[in-house]
């Protein structure tokens, strides 16, 4: 009885740390809410219309059948029509992502399509940041595993190899000495031919993809890529190895989904979620996020719920009251941040869509070094969602059935509550 099975976990998972200056945590809205220069648009189900695609060079006769859209292309200098991403769903179908050269004028485009009759909606791509505050090296250090009753939870399962987690973030060190045991490897897919053995419009993709370089190497290509790594060893650190740390999902899979090519920055996080679900990914952690609300990477996410795929998100780090996607969409797991003595982090954010709390300060994970890993210890809410990952990843790997409406009951239920520690929070900190 898996519901009997879940209630020998009371207390895997959630709240923890020590207290710790949070003055270095960076807020929330300093980059834009959407990305300059780009748009998304819906074309309507009933509508009988298809855009032609185009990337540079656009077929003038082409668009000049569809009504109103030639004089868009050159009011605006659009030039870039294509479907965005390579999930198989009806509700992407009819989605376009559109690009183009005169920023300024994005609040005007966008009403000029939603004025065409067969435009459902336009709207803004928003901009994600990751969610963490790395701090000074310190001794190997993780008293939150204990706390959440880690090894009691390893009795019951160690994880599978089986269960993957795509870590979907900047960069992940693949050679790391801790990760690399626990890297997934593409079943389907022949190493180095170039080609597309499994199908699923990537290249060579053994161990993941680079969606922000679209090449098959999702490790860090310069020093400011270090968040992924941090948010892995959280997740799924090779444990019982005689190496570095242990992790709560101790032997579930890493599939390494790079998407940024700059920093803090997450630019690519759609393409990257969109791999993740389009590769079939078990579990997808996104420890990032922003204020932007999108229909578009709603039904992104919709998509990958239908297929079974878990969805994990950081809530922010803005320590206030406020909304953070993709944190907030419906079927994410939205994750806070709590410390060593069962309070919220002064740095997390909370709203009514936080789903559970979990460990966030002084998180001791695994970093990237130039040789082959080293490890750091960090805070942020960015930490607190791969931790719930793990523990996901141990669920799938006892029951490969667990849908995502269980899994989530499963933590509420088996969540400690802490709301009498915390009872001006109530309904805002979830489980």
């Amino acid at each position: 009885n898996v519901n009997r099975f879940y209630m020998r976990i009371p207390h895997l998972l959630f709240l923890l740390l020590a207290s710790l200056s949070v003055q270095g945590l960076i807020g929330q809205n300093a980059l834009p809410t959407f990305e300059e220069g780009s748009l998304f648009i819906k074309v309507e189900d009933d509508a009988n219309v298809t855009l032609p695609e185009f990337d540079g060079a656009v077929d003038q006769v082409a668009i000049r059948s569809i009504e109103g859209l030639s004089e868009l292309v050159r009011d605006y200098d659009i030039y870039y029509l294509k479907h965005p991403f390579k999930t198989k769903s009806p509700l992407l179908e009819n989605i376009y992502e559109v690009k183009f050269r005169k920023p300024s004028s994005r609040s005007d485009l966008q009403a000029s399509f939603q004025d065409l009759g067969y435009i459902e909606y336009a709207e803004g791509v928003p901009v994600y940041r990751s969610h963490f505050t790395p701090n000074d090296y310190e001794p190997l250090r993780q008293p939150y595993l204990p706390i959440i009753n880690a090894e009691e939870a390893w009795t019951l399962s160690q994880g599978s190899e089986d269960v993957v987690i795509a870590i979907v973030d900047d960069a992940i060190q693949l050679n790391h000495e801790d990760l690399g045991p626990n890297i997934w490897v593409n079943p389907g897919e022949v190493p180095d031919n170039g080609i597309d053995d499994d199908g699923n419009g990537f290249v060579d993709d053994v161990n993941g993809y680079n969606v922000a370089f679209r090449d098959n190497n999702p490790s860090p290509r310069n020093n400011d890529l270090f968040h992924g790594t941090l948010v892995s060893g959280c997740a799924a650190a090779a444990t019982n190895n005689g190496e570095g740390i242990a992790a709560i999902g101790f032997n579930c899979s890493i599939m390494a989904v790079a998407s940024s090519r700059q920093g803090e920055n997450i630019t690519n996080s759609l393409q990257g979620i969109d791999y993740a679900i389009a590769t079939g990914a078990d579990i997808v952690n996104m420890s990032f996020g922003g204020p932007g609300f999108s229909i578009t990477v709603s039904r992104l996410i919709e998509a990958g719920y239908q297929q079974g795929i878990i969805f994990v998100g950081s809530s922010g780090n803005s320590g206030e009251d406020e909304a953070n996607y993709p944190a907030s969409y419906n079927h994410v797991i939205s994750v806070g941040a709590t410390t060593f003595t069962d309070r919220v982090a002064n740095f997390s954010t909370v709203n009514s869509s936080v789903d559970i709390m979990a460990p966030g300060q002084n998180i001791f994970t695994t970093a990237i070094n130039s040789s082959d890993g080293t490890y750091n210890s960090t805070s942020g809410t960015s930490f607190s969602a791969p931790i719930i990952s793990g523990v996901l990843g141990l669920m799938k790997s006892i029951n490969p059935c667990l849908t995502p409406d269980q899994a989530e009951t499963f933590l509420k239920q088996t969540a400690v509550n802490i709301d009498a520690l915390t009872p001006a929070l109530v309904g805002k900190i979830g489980a």
